[in-house]
């Protein structure tokens, strides 16, 4: 079986010369930046956090401290030196009072979620129907009592559609799972601190299954795309972008 993930229907919302380049080609998709590694210390970071609330959330300040040291120690041992004073600085940031406040705040105060522990983090769902597989960030409960995925964004926003397909997969994987409805997602842009909280409707779960079965389409037949690359905004920050340029010019 393919499997695809909740990133690849993010991804082909984008652009599908990504899934093609990622699954099809199989390119490799590495960090090339600062602003990439600061983002996978963050979710590291959350993925720490979120576990130890789940444990005791009774001194949420201090989990925080912990959970910054450690994540810090795991991105400087894998990430490589090139980025350390990236990561450092966002570390810094991290135990900023200011920024453990900004935690606090996002886990207790978001309007849908009804209690201040999350109930799982960062585990593996999967769908062999859909031929879906992918890691949910944090399950909450809303105030009906349905559980709700959340999904963290180092990024900005400039990819809300993209991203609220990513999310709406990962409900389709709970309902899979025995998670029962799952009638919204949160999508929380650490970068700008903004949550946001999206209706997960039959139609956008219809057409987050349309675009699954289009991603599986392009992996098994391994045909081009038939748009024309450089043709979208994501182009000018896309790490393909020099791969999409030959095929234009050739």
């Amino acid at each position: 079986m393919i499997w695809v993930s909740p990133t690849d229907v993010r991804n082909f919302t984008i652009c599908p010369w990504l899934v093609y380049y990622q699954k099809v080609l199989k390119k490799p998709y590495r960090l090339t930046s600062s602003q990439l590694a600061r983002g996978s210390f963050e979710h590291d970071y959350r993925k720490r956090m979120n576990s130890q609330l789940i444990k005791d959330d009774s001194d949420i300040v201090k989990t925080s401290e912990i959970a910054a040291r450690e994540a810090y120690d795991f991105s400087l041992r894998n990430q490589g030196a090139q980025y350390s004073d990236s990561i450092t600085e966002h570390y810094e940031t991290i135990k900023a009072t200011e920024r453990i406040r900004s935690n606090v705040d996002d886990h207790r105060s978001h309007p849908v979620i009804e209690s201040e522990k999350y109930l799982k983090c960062t585990f593996e769902l999967e769908s062999c129907q859909f031929g879906l597989r992918g890691y949910v960030d944090a399950i909450v409960k809303d105030q009906n009592q349905h559980h709700i995925p959340l999904d963290y964004k180092t990024g900005s926003s400039v990819n809300v559609e993209a991203d609220v397909n990513q999310v709406i997969s990962y409900a389709l994987l709970m309902q899979e799972n025995g998670y029962g409805p799952v009638p919204s997602i949160l999508i929380h842009y650490v970068r700008e601190n903004q949550k946001i909280s999206v209706m997960a409707t039959e139609e956008r779960k219809e057409g987050v299954l349309e675009i699954l079965r289009s991603v599986h389409n392009l992996i098994e037949s391994r045909n081009e795309p038939d748009i024309r690359p450089l043709g979208i905004e994501h182009c000018n920050r896309c790490h393909y972008r020099q791969s999409c340029e030959e095929r234009v010019l050739v």
